[in-house]
């Protein structure tokens, strides 16, 4: 008897960590969400071009395998219908209609998905507030203001025999602070197939020993969303059963357990708790880098005013407190965990840890970009060696033993900031060396001119895209699958405030830094807001050329 309560208590621990690592992962999943309505605060319209780089930037693919995809649904009354069907055809969806067909007097239509492949294309037009149970959502929602998950539905994705049920989750988009059913403007959501959901969440050999039904609302034939039965076919008795109901986003689970008891690897229960935190916190770190955003553009706008360089550094400064105080604690425990379980990890434990502290200081960084970006500081100008700079830069960086760095031989002083023209030379150098995909070399070199001095970064890499070399300095545009294209704009403003200049040219790709050999007085240094928050918005707003 005492050993079968003991293996009892095994299983409800087992099934207590299964419901909270799904329902963790939901959550985490649901904050890529924040970070799409962050990109809408930052505009009053967001055009195809600005979602594109957004959903570059959230690697959707890698970051959230169970997601089926993400998109906008816009609310448009039926006077407005037409108006938004040509503009989704200058967008080059040529055949864009509403669907189902038919007038009525609002619609809730897809304008975005991604990524856009064969199934979500089918979702492309489809008016969500035509069907019933997605409907119930949207009321919900308007009700309540809050993120919302729709019932048990099929997607308009499924296309083949392999059907799944599925949901939404719907977070809403005002037109102001108001958040009010009147200023709804439209939804960012969240499509999920629940069997994909739930195999990229969970291993599925722990459904060895544990069967799992999740139930819609209650527990009946008609309301089963999940059954572990139909992907992990195994026989085993049912010592044990136990249910347990969870609230989440305005909807009700049931998940529904039999099975018997196997102990867990304590060790990737912990460090699988980690990961989703870790997610969240990169979600997060979105959500108030466009909020900044927001708040430049809004400011810009607005009469100039020493109010506006104060609401700034307000914002940067509560997001370094939000983030990087819970990302302490985080890193901190996570070397604690290391500590108590010893130096003899398996390797596949080592691989999850090392995955966490590398996405720890991956968020640090991102935080110091939107910090670096955000603020606005004096340039404390000293004569400085530039060779010393390079020198110092590169001995800093941690650079492939397959790529040299060539730096100039010739000397050159200049009037600078010496700690802000570390970071711009740390920031193409690093660049130049990830551009570069096997052996290759980066070359610097130092010219000057009667008025000005030129420092040119050239590297043997494969260049930068022709239909993206234009935008390089645009914030938020990025070539890569990571980071907050925050660097190369942190760059330009940094030489702008220098009274110089920075451009780029490919074959090979080259960046060159124009700079004056003489600078204006302390009180000229300091670029002006108004001028810096206006052309922020000019490239946020700009079209690809």
């Amino acid at each position: 008897m005492e050993e079968q309560n003991s293996q009892k208590q095994n299983f409800l621990k087992d099934t207590d960590f299964l419901t909270l690592l799904i329902t963790d992962e939901l959550k985490q999943y649901g904050q890529v969400l924040v970070g799409a309505k962050g990109l809408y605060a930052a505009s009053n319209e967001v055009e195809l071009s600005e979602w594109n780089t957004f959903i570059d930037s959230q690697n959707l693919p890698t970051r959230f395998p169970g997601l089926q995809g993400v998109g906008y649904v816009e609310h448009t009354l039926h006077e407005n219908r037409d108006k938004l069907i040509a503009k989704m055809v200058d967008y080059g969806f040529v055949n864009y209609q509403i669907l189902p067909q038919g007038d009525r007097s609002e619609y809730y239509p897809v304008l975005f998905v991604a990524p856009l492949d064969i199934r979500n294309e089918k979702a492309i037009g489809f008016d969500i507030y035509s069907e019933q149970i997605r409907q119930d959502a949207v009321n919900l929602l308007k009700k309540t203001g809050d993120t919302t998950i729709t019932g048990k539905i099929i997607l308009v994705q499924e296309i083949d025999d392999d059907i799944q049920y599925g949901f939404l989750m719907l977070t809403p988009i005002y037109s102001n602070e108001a958040n009010s059913s009147d200023t709804l403007t439209g939804m960012v959501y969240a499509v999920f197939r629940i069997n994909d959901f739930i195999l990229g969440t969970v291993d599925g050999h722990l459904f060895d020993n544990i069967k799992l039904k999740i139930y819609d609302t209650s527990v009946s034939d008609e309301n089963l969303f999940f059954d572990s039965q139909e992907l992990h076919d195994t026989t085993f008795d049912d010592d044990f059963s136990t249910e347990i109901f969870v609230s989440i986003n305005n909807r009700d689970w049931v998940f529904s357990y039999a099975g018997n008891s196997v102990p867990l690897n304590l060790v990737e229960a912990l460090v699988q708790i980690f990961i989703p935190v870790v997610g969240i916190a990169m979600s997060l770190l979105l959500f108030y880098m466009f909020r900044i955003f927001a708040t430049n553009i809004k400011l810009t706008q607005e009469a100039a005013n020493s109010e506006k360089i104060t609401t700034i550094g307000t914002m940067a400064s509560r997001m370094s407190h939000d983030l990087k105080n819970p990302l302490t604690v985080i890193k901190s425990s996570l070397e604690l965990l290391k500590m108590n379980l010893g130096p003899d990890l398996d390797e596949k434990t080592k691989n999850y840890t090392k995955r966490i502290d590398d996405s720890i200081d991956s968020i640090f960084s991102i935080i110091d970009d939107v910090l670096e970006f955000a603020k606005n500081s004096k340039l404390h100008k000293e004569k400085t060696s530039i060779n010393f700079l390079l020198e110092t830069v590169v001995s800093n960086i941690d650079v492939p033993k397959d790529i040299q760095i060539k730096l100039p031989e010739n000397k050159m002083t200049l009037n600078c900031d010496s700690s802000k023209m570390k970071s711009v030379f740390s920031n193409l150098i690093t660049n130049s060396i990830q551009s570069i995909e096997n052996n290759g070399t980066i070359t610097i070199s130092i010219e000057s001119d009667s008025k000005n001095a030129f420092i040119s970064i050239v590297d043997s890499g494969p260049g930068i895209p022709k239909d993206k070399i234009s935008r390089i300095f645009d914030p938020l545009f990025t070539t890569k699958s990571s980071g907050t294209g925050l660097g190369l704009g942190i760059c330009r403003n940094i030489i702008e405030q220098h009274r110089g200049t920075i451009s780029v040219h490919n074959n090979p790709t080259t960046f060159t830094i124009s700079l004056p050999k003489t600078l204006a007085s302390d009180d000229d240094n300091v670029v002006d807001a108004g001028v810096v928050l206006k052309k922020m918005l000019k490239d946020i707003k700009k079209d690809e050329t």
